[in-house]
């Protein structure tokens, strides 16, 4: 019985956690390039269950259990770790010529001010004072050269490959599109953003499938009706797990009620 409000908490715990990260996915749907999370559970170790109350009988040979196997018992779940969705997101029209989606596998990136180079999908950039092409939050947009990139806005026109024509024809740089060998172990620093890590591998080219789409907004991959129905099934699951200490509770209540009476 004891064991059973361990696996009930251990099922609660593990919910709970669920329920956050769906929460985030809709509190994201919104955001430009927003990468869903999903969860990674791990079964805890299950037990061989046998009849009690029976003989181990011993022969020469060693002993020889009698306790019939009567199934084995799960002792609860937990929290492994999560996993980033990063599948392509719809695609938004603006009209914005400094609207930016990648289409395939890549990240744009960018420099920030006392932080280094991170990566990002939101290509909703801006010009900023200086003239350079910046994200929403201030951070410079790189070059294929490896260098902030300084835009003239006026008739600019983005290729599929990254590459920014002004009205004149004339080429002012290429977008830095790059991906990494493990895209699952880069570092979430928010506001959209990653950084590289040792397991991520550093950047390197993004495919050549992988395209630019000017005007175009990538839209979050989150799913809201699917969202909203696993809000409520984890809603279900954890109130069954809740059940369960209460029910285990009380059986533990009786027993102790039974031995005082005896």
């Amino acid at each position: 019985m004891i064991r059973g409000i361990y696996t009930g908490a251990s099922g609660m715990l593990a919910k709970w956690t669920e329920m956050d990260v769906i929460s985030n996915n809709l509190a994201n749907v919104d955001t430009p390039a927003f990468k869903r999370h999903l969860m990674l559970w791990k079964e805890e170790p299950r037990f061989n269950m046998h009849r009690l109350f029976d003989d181990v009988i011993k022969t020469p040979n060693g002993e020889y259990d009698a306790r019939p196997y009567i199934g084995d018992m799960g002792t609860g779940v937990r929290v492994k770790g999560e996993y980033i969705d990063f599948s392509q997101g719809a695609l938004k029209s603006t009209s914005n010529p400094l609207d930016v989606a990648i289409w395939g596998e890549g990240f744009f990136e960018v420099d920030r001010a006392n932080v280094g180079r991170l990566h990002t999908r939101a290509g909703n950039f801006i010009r900023n004072g200086e003239g350079f092409l910046t994200t929403m939050h201030g951070d410079k947009v790189i070059g294929a050269d490896g260098n902030p990139m300084r835009i003239d806005t006026d008739g600019l026109y983005i290729q599929k490959n990254g590459t920014l024509v002004n009205r004149d024809g004339v080429a002012q740089g290429q977008l830095r599109l790059v991906t990494f060998k493990d895209m699952q172990s880069l570092s979430k620093i928010g506001d959209n953003l990653f950084r590289e890590t040792q397991k991520s591998g550093t950047a390197t080219p993004a495919p050549a499938a992988t395209e630019v789409r000017q005007g175009y907004i990538e839209a979050a991959n989150s799913n809201i009706i699917k969202d909203m129905v696993q809000m409520i099934v984890v809603n279900r699951a954890y109130e069954a797990n809740q059940r369960v200490i209460s029910t285990g509770d009380q059986l533990i209540g009786m027993a102790i009620s039974d031995v005082g009476r005896a």
